[in-house]
């Protein structure tokens, strides 16, 4: 199987294991296992993105998660930019249909 790296992405997967980092400025980070129907793959949270979403995480739910797949050491992970709930983003997607149908009625 064939894995294209360097590109953004969007994937939908389940929380599985997380180690919380300190960086070199003493900011917090969290590395994140998640999987999906092809396996599981690693995540970065670096400081800005990890406190905006931290208070998302947990492992009971399906999230939606934007961001940069790399190669590193034969390995694949993505370093994330965006993660939403899936019920959620479903129900946004649906409204916004929703708003587009009554703009061109």
């Amino acid at each position: 199987m064939t894995i294209l790296t360097n590109y953004f992405s969007d994937v939908l997967s389940f929380q599985t294991v997380l180690n919380l980092s300190v960086n070199k400025d003493g900011q917090t980070m969290k590395f994140i296992s998640f999987e999906d129907q092809t396996g599981i793959y690693e995540t970065v949270l670096f400081p800005k993105i990890y406190h905006r979403y931290c208070h998302m995480l947990n492992a009971t739910r399906p999230y939606i998660l934007k961001g940069k797949v790399e190669e590193n050491f034969g390995a694949i992970t993505m370093t994330v930019n965006w993660i939403g709930f899936l019920d959620r983003y479903n129900q946004r997607i649906k409204i916004s249909r929703r708003s587009k149908r009554s703009y061109s009625e």
